[in-house]
């Protein structure tokens, strides 16, 4: 809610900012690391992969409220090996992997936006070609990105329901502390490093270009994972517009360049605390 929305209530509370529900997040991590640190036992690896799991959550929140230095220190705290995986079933549903139905085989309606489109990076695989879409249109549709089950750099295959998803690891971890400690030789071998994943030689750059590809490494990486628009408020409000820009097909609204989700009209009429 805090890294999506511009404002949105708790429980039917009335509506709270985008910084106040990263407070509110960052309290729940601290409590969740606490209350499994106090009750674990020596060889606890369910307490540990939970502490590792808050740290990463508190580490996001923190950095995209814009508290480097707390942000660094969660997340170094989380091992670099460390992954923690949303599993989809084929028991019901509401459990399949939502991203499926929008590049099922007849009728998608999701498309790459053109920036992720012919990079030759395994971690965002490319179809061979256009599709139509809904409505007759040919769009680009993505297939399994890296942080997806069954992903392998050196092939591609259709994202389907029972595909499981990434949602927490030590490579975020690592970004954030990045990130957080600025451009500098520590940032400049992290960002090799993921260009050799993607299949790109090394770079020599500082500075702001340095920056600029640590962010673009990072859209590679956690593509269709629900980082990307957290991220881009991130950046704008640092002063870095990367959003998307030209016709939309929605109407404006009362937030204007529609950088944020908002609370349907219905939901804030059912809420009297809205």
């Amino acid at each position: 809610l805090g890294e999506g929305f511009c404002e949105a209530p708790v429980n039917g509370g009335p509506p709270l900012t985008s910084s106040e529900l990263l407070t509110r997040g960052i309290a729940r991590f601290e409590e969740g690391m606490a209350v499994a640190t106090a009750g674990r036992s020596a060889d606890d690896t369910a307490a540990t992969n939970l502490i590792s799991m808050a740290h990463v959550g508190a580490a996001r929140a923190l950095l995209q409220r814009g508290d480097l230095a707390s942000a660094r220190a969660h997340a170094t705290l989380v091992p670099e090996g460390y992954e923690r995986w949303a599993y989809y079933s084929s028991n019901s549903v509401p459990e399949y992997n939502p991203v499926q139905l929008a590049v099922k085989a007849s009728g998608p309606f999701a498309g790459m936006q053109p920036v992720f489109q012919r990079l030759d990076d395994p971690r965002v695989p490319q179809p061979a070609a256009t599709r139509t879409g809904v409505g007759g249109n040919p769009i680009f549709v993505p297939l399994k990105p890296s942080m997806y089950s069954g992903w392998s750099a050196s092939g591609a295959s259709v994202i389907d329901v029972a595909t499981h998803m990434r949602f927490a690891s030590g490579l975020e971890a690592r970004y954030i502390r990045v990130e957080a400690e600025g451009p500098g030789a520590a940032m400049l071998s992290f960002v090799n490093a993921r260009r050799a994943a993607g299949g790109r030689p090394p770079a020599n750059l500082a500075g702001a270009a340095l920056v600029a590809e640590l962010r673009a490494q990072r859209a590679l990486d956690f593509y269709l994972t629900g980082h990307r628009l957290g991220d881009l408020r991130r950046y704008a409000a640092s002063g870095t517009d990367l959003f998307p820009s030209g016709r939309f097909p929605v109407p404006p609204d009362e937030y204007g360049a529609m950088h944020c989700f908002i609370i349907p009209r219905g939901e804030k009429a059912g809420n009297p605390n809205f």
